[in-house]
């Protein structure tokens, strides 16, 4: 039956991307093939994800960010410290669940994955991310959905981190990239009134220092900005949602226009 339900799932990889466009993102130096009812979110200048936009779509997003600072740590290293500060902040939080930690190729380059589930609120959350590096540019690759979505179409979202291809002419970001130093943990508590409190806490052990001028900025899935706020003097804000619907949404932090790397999901009632 696992045959069978690969054959499948590669079958219906290359349907949908016969239907794909390889979509060129020089100012990181990645190519992807992008199905074509996907539609592509910028959310600052070194992270790019993409979403399904058809009426009977796949709920998730897929999504690469850009970082400068592989140029420092050098490309394994790089990509080891990485892995392994995401394993300890999911192993160290009591509602993800760590599944699977291995090697694994990214267009010829030695690459780590992480399979884990989180549950912030009600609504589980799968999640897969990659870590690679060429030259001076590290890179994080990410699938997430919730599991319902995630785990039967998990074939079709690692076919597109798969589909990612890395310039080997690309000579870095020239920008300041999302680095190991913006390595801090983003908490989302709801509160009975309905409210909801956000907190960003510096991890240590990279270059985790506290956040200066930090905002939230909380997307519906679509990628469209329901509600923004900076952090106050303690990184903490509080949001109480009006004319919303329920839904499940994407909570960022972001500092001067540039993604920190710190994001969760979140579920309104």
């Amino acid at each position: 039956m696992t045959l069978v339900r690969n054959l499948a799932v590669s079958l219906a990889c290359l349907v949908a991307f016969s239907q794909a466009a390889r979509k060129n993102l020089p100012t990181i130096g990645v190519s992807v093939w992008v199905p074509d009812s996907w539609v592509e979110v910028q959310s600052s200048p070194t992270d790019f994800y993409w979403q399904d936009t058809s009426a009977t779509g796949m709920r998730g997003l897929v999504g690469i960010a850009a970082y400068d600072s592989a140029a420092i740590q050098g490309t394994r290293n790089w990509t080891l410290l990485r892995t392994q500060a995401l394993k300890t902040t999911i192993e160290s939080d009591p509602m993800s669940i760590l599944y699977a930690v291995d090697s694994i190729g990214q267009d010829g380059h030695f690459a780590m994955y992480i399979n884990s589930v989180m549950v912030p609120d009600t609504l589980a959350i799968g999640m897969h991310d990659r870590f690679t590096a060429w030259g001076k540019t590290g890179y994080q690759l990410y699938a997430y959905s919730d599991t319902a979505d995630f785990f039967p179409n998990y074939g079709f979202y690692t076919a597109m981190l798969d589909s990612m291809r890395l310039d080997n002419a690309f000579s870095g970001l020239g920008i300041q990239g999302r680095g190991a130093r913006y390595s801090s943990a983003f908490s989302v508590r709801s509160r009975p009134d309905g409210s909801v409190d956000f907190k960003l806490t510096p991890r240590q052990g990279l270059e985790g220092t506290h956040e200066q001028n930090a905002t939230v900025v909380v997307t519906d899935l679509r990628g469209r900005t329901v509600w923004t706020a900076p952090l106050g003097a303690a990184s903490t804000t509080r949001w109480t949602p009006t004319a919303l619907g329920p839904g499940t949404y994407l909570a960022k932090v972001s500092r001067n226009g540039t993604s920190l790397g710190t994001s969760t999901f979140l579920r309104l009632r």
